[in-house]
């Protein structure tokens, strides 16, 4: 952008041609530079402050048509020295908004004039600062001559042509809250400040428009899927944990509301609330290393879940992520194109987010692996965030919800839960697996029906074995009392 310092003095008044208001003219290097006058100066663009050890510099400053170069206003700076030397600066307020505002060109620097009403001795001059970040190289030119000076000293009386570039320091000058010029010395001085100009480099180019990103054909998540996480009470939402930068305030809560609610009893609501600054960010994230470690065998191939965004951010700076940490701390994010086109907040209801593992290759710049891939048999914790890359605060009150977070594999996973599979692609997952022998109205599994009939059989058989005892001793009886 900006500056031709250093050094390198501008031949800067060289070949002015007046151009409806503004001038053009070659800067070294040949590079044409564009002069584009401020405003009409008015009494409130400008605010004004004295500087010296024990207060003895006072100063005045006022809007006059007198000793303006070509016309137009001055600003009339009148600096007292009563005994030891000082400042007497002024201030042009939101010079940053007015350089965005004169043109689109790329900004240099600005040319004004000074009128001196008296040449003063060496220790006395003039000094240009932008942001609070002072230029001291600088070029200039008495009016009448083309000796181009790089002198800041006020030793010189009638009219001289200042030429200041922006400092490197200004990131960015459009952002500057003032422009400050100052007299310093022991001197007493009245100067008379005029034709300001802010001066632009070339219009840059608009940027072809890139070709849309092509997405890779993602691989298949295989033919089986397990819930690990569902959101319906407290305590799964509390095996989630949730963390964020500093400065931004997240939360997140049981949703039992059905309308926010993908599948079961509950959904979990994750709000971000005024993130204070841009560039923030914030995640949830739930360990799952047990989870792995049972089902290792089965091929695991990705994770799913589903997002509910109440609000459209149509940028490309708030989007949701998929993080991966292993257990040696080491964490991966997805490459996108593998898998999706986008990850903005960019739509209103449920979408499905569908990651293969294969896709999870990014190791992240705070992170170390020592192979540099995401190992699925050492998967720690899975990580689903938000962030808002804009350097402004404008995504803030922002809240989704997510709900039934699967793994899927290849394989028919080991561990109890929710398996299911394989997934018919025309409707819902059709759950599979050994038939149950368990009579589907009782509820009791078969081999307790069995028991139960065996005890029935040898209960049965006991009171048989008594009746028959019973009855064989009251006959006994009665022939006793008939032989009797």
């Amino acid at each position: 952008m900006k500056k031709k310092l250093a050094g390198v003095l501008l031949a800067a008044v060289l070949a002015l041609s007046a151009i409806g208001g503004m001038s053009v003219f070659a800067a070294e290097g040949d590079a044409e530079l564009t002069a584009v006058p401020f405003p009409a100066m008015t009494a409130e663009n400008w605010t004004q402050f004295a500087w010296s050890t024990g207060e003895t510099v006072s100063m005045e400053i006022a809007v006059t048509d007198e000793n303006a170069h070509d016309g137009g206003s001055a600003l009339r700076v009148d600096k007292t020295v009563e005994s030891a030397d000082g400042q007497a600066n002024v201030y042009y307020q939101q010079f940053g908004a007015l350089v965005a505002s004169l043109s689109e060109g790329t900004p240099y620097g600005v040319r004004f004039w000074v009128y001196s009403t008296a040449a003063h001795a060496s220790g006395n001059g003039i000094g240009f600062l932008f942001g609070g970040v002072e230029q001291t190289e600088i070029s200039c030119v008495d009016e009448g001559s083309d000796v181009v000076q790089a002198s800041r000293a006020l030793d010189y009386e009638g009219y001289r042509q200042y030429t200041v570039p922006f400092p490197d320091g200004v990131q960015d000058i459009e952002q500057a809250s003032e422009m400050q010029i100052m007299l310093w010395g022991n001197e007493s001085a009245t100067v008379y400040y005029s034709g300001f100009e802010v001066l632009y480099g070339e219009v840059p180019e608009e940027p072809e428009e890139p070709d849309p990103p092509q997405v890779t054909d993602p691989p298949a998540l295989g033919d089986y899927s397990m819930q690990v996480s569902g959101f319906n009470n407290e305590e799964e939402k509390d095996l989630w944990g949730l963390s964020g930068q500093s400065g931004t305030l997240y939360k997140t809560e049981l949703n039992t509301d059905p309308e926010f609610i993908k599948e079961g009893e509950g959904s979990l609501k994750y709000s971000w609330d005024n993130a204070t600054y841009g560039d923030a960010w914030t995640e949830i994230y739930f360990n799952i290393t047990d989870i792995i470690q049972a089902n290792k065998d089965s091929d695991l191939t990705g994770i799913t879940f589903w997002i509910y965004n109440n609000q459209v951010f149509d940028r490309d700076d708030a989007v949701w992520w998929l993080k991966i940490a292993e257990k040696d701390g080491s964490e991966y994010s997805a490459d996108t194109l593998q898998f999706a086109s986008t990850t903005n907040l960019d739509f209103v209801g449920w979408k499905k987010m569908e990651i293969p593992f294969s896709a999870v290759t990014e190791l992240q710049s705070y992170s170390s692996d020592e192979n540099g891939q995401l190992d699925v048999d050492q998967i720690a914790f899975i990580k689903i965030g938000m962030r808002n890359l804009a350097t402004n605060n404008d995504f803030f009150n922002s809240f989704i919800y997510v709900d039934d977070v699967q793994l899927t594999a290849n394989k028919p996973f080991a561990e109890t839960g929710d398996p299911s599979g394989p997934t018919d692609p025309s409707g819902p997952d059709d759950p599979s697996g050994p038939d149950d022998p368990a009579d589907p109205e009782s509820g009791f599994p078969g081999w307790a029906i069995a028991v139960i009939c065996v005890a029935v059989v040898v209960i049965a058989a006991a009171i048989v074995v008594v009746v028959l005892r019973k009855k064989k001793g009251s006959g006994k009886d009665g022939q006793d009392k008939e032989g009797s």
